[in-house]
């Protein structure tokens, strides 16, 4: 099955600019019954597209599970966006493993869960 591509918004001057996607997102698609019914959550994930990222954003409901295993900063530049630092050393997540697995797993973030589930 292939991914339908996000098209790209035009601008002013009529060129065509690349989307900007949420961070771990390649491509968007809305779900279609007919083409994602059979689809299926897995129950252990591939989290190896989160580990080059030691920060991953929050909601705000977040804020007390994440508060317990990860220290919540917030983006310098506005708008300010509540993330939570999973790693001290820039483009090292501690809680892959060098297999994609759950590396340091205190308690893996909902964010890269979310996200790791290949089929949803």
């Amino acid at each position: 099955m292939t991914e339908e591509k996000t098209p790209a918004p035009a601008s002013d001057s009529g060129t065509t600019k690349a989307p900007r996607l949420p961070l771990f997102y390649n491509s968007l698609a809305p779900l279609d019954p007919k083409r994602h019914g059979k689809l299926r959550l897995k129950r252990k994930g591939d989290y190896s597209f989160a580990k080059g990222s030691n920060i991953v954003p929050l909601l705000c409901i977040e804020f007390g599970v994440a508060q317990k295993n990860y220290p919540i900063i917030f983006t310098r530049n506005e708008p300010h966006l509540p993330m939570a630092l999973l790693g001290y050393q820039q483009g090292v997540n501690p809680l892959v493993g060098e297999d994609g697995g759950q590396g340091d797993s205190r308690a893996q973030c909902q964010h890269c869960q979310s996200h790791s589930k290949k089929g949803c």
